[in-house]
């Protein structure tokens, strides 16, 4: 685990892509190998996302990496995402520590339960292999 943690970091150092902010990485590019059925705009409160039809991962890089990384899935009971926590107290507690902190933004299943961790698997993926291959996209929450 500390090796993939590690390329990760390497990854995200090379490639210019340290941010005060968290960086966010599409997950799909637009193209998630399965639709979840929802329709209509995504909405952030601020506090929680509802109707998610498009996954993202947000990575929060530490001024001074020690190797480790985590990902982190919100809950909200499959109806909403609620990410003040994993977005504020556990990016900072963590990244304090030296972590690299990733807060994945899974797409809302309603009704088809695969659809979750088709998000998750490519997350690991994506931490897995480094993040050079994927496209940033604008917006943070």
């Amino acid at each position: 685990m500390k090796r993939f943690a590690s390329f990760f970091i390497f990854c995200l150092c090379t490639t210019g892509l340290l941010y005060a902010e968290p960086l966010e990485i599409s997950l799909w590019n637009g193209n998630p190998p399965s639709d979840n059925g929802l329709r209509g705009e995504e909405t952030y409160n601020g506090t929680y996302y509802a109707n998610v039809t498009q996954a993202a991962l947000f990575v929060f890089q530490p001024e001074t990496p020690n190797g480790l990384a985590i990902l982190a899935c919100p809950g909200g009971s499959y109806n909403t995402l609620w990410t003040n926590h994993e977005l504020t107290d556990l990016a900072e507690w963590f990244t304090s520590r030296g972590v690299v902190f990733a807060m994945l933004k899974y797409r809302l299943p309603n009704g088809h339960p695969t659809i979750p961790l088709e998000d998750v698997q490519q997350a690991m993926k994506l931490m897995r292999h480094g993040v050079h291959h994927v496209h940033r996209r604008h917006e943070s929450p």
